[in-house]
């Protein structure tokens, strides 16, 4: 899981650590066009990105992203289970 400021951040994540391209020699344009690549980017910033694995091995990786919303319903979600 990492934390999303930006699309700057997207991107660094999404081609270092969800597609794993480690080399410094491939520019962010490997992918044939960067429209490609946005059309997985988060609908919001700041965001909390991580893989979700497929159910089978046949079902590949894809991205997940966790708005500041989401993540502040989750929270209250726990804290009243706390309470309770």
């Amino acid at each position: 899981m990492k934390l999303l400021r930006n699309k700057s951040d997207f991107r660094e994540w999404m081609m270092k650590d969800f597609i794993k391209i480690k080399s410094e020699w491939y520019p962010l344009d490997y992918i044939d066009a960067e429209s490609e690549l946005e059309l997985g980017m988060p609908d919001s910033f700041p965001c909390l990105a991580y893989s979700v694995t497929g159910r089978n091995a046949l079902e590949p990786e894809v991205p997940a992203f966790m708005s500041r919303e989401e993540l502040q319903h989750w929270l209250e979600m726990m804290k009243s289970t706390e309470e309770h």
